[in-house]
């Protein structure tokens, strides 16, 4: 059973290969509009939600039984289309909305004598994509 999937991309262990992420950061946030008095407290207005945001790493490596190559160039190609697909944690949907990638950061962690990367840390951005 995978441990979760977003869009293609699934996440999970087997005897062959591993692919999981850690650092799962999820952020919610709300707007604020401060209005300024003359001589007493500001006030605070609610405003509106922010859109959510989760950030997580993923470890690539050919130790792990995947193509770290491969594997960056789906999720590059994930944030270049800006398709919002869901995201399942489990079985149970995460979030009211689908998510976007907005932010890939990838960090070779080794390479060998032929260029080929054998290993690297990717950091994603998830951003909720609400429908309108």
């Amino acid at each position: 059973m995978p441990i979760g999937t977003f869009g293609d991309v699934v996440f999970e262990v087997t005897d062959d290969h591993v692919r999981t992420f850690n650092g799962f950061t999820y952020n919610v946030s709300a707007k604020y509009q401060t209005h300024n008095r003359l001589g007493r407290r500001p006030i605070v207005e609610f405003t509106g939600l922010d859109a959510e945001k989760i950030t997580l790493n993923i470890k690539l490596s050919t130790y792990l039984g995947v193509n770290p190559r491969r594997e960056m160039r789906i999720l590059n190609d994930m944030c270049r289309s800006g398709e919002a697909q869901r995201l399942y944690i489990g079985n149970q949907k995460f979030g009211r909305y689908k998510w976007v990638i907005a932010k890939v950061q990838t960090k070779l962690q080794r390479v060998d004598n032929r260029g080929r990367i054998l290993s690297a840390d990717c950091s994603l951005t998830l951003t909720e994509y609400a429908r309108r």
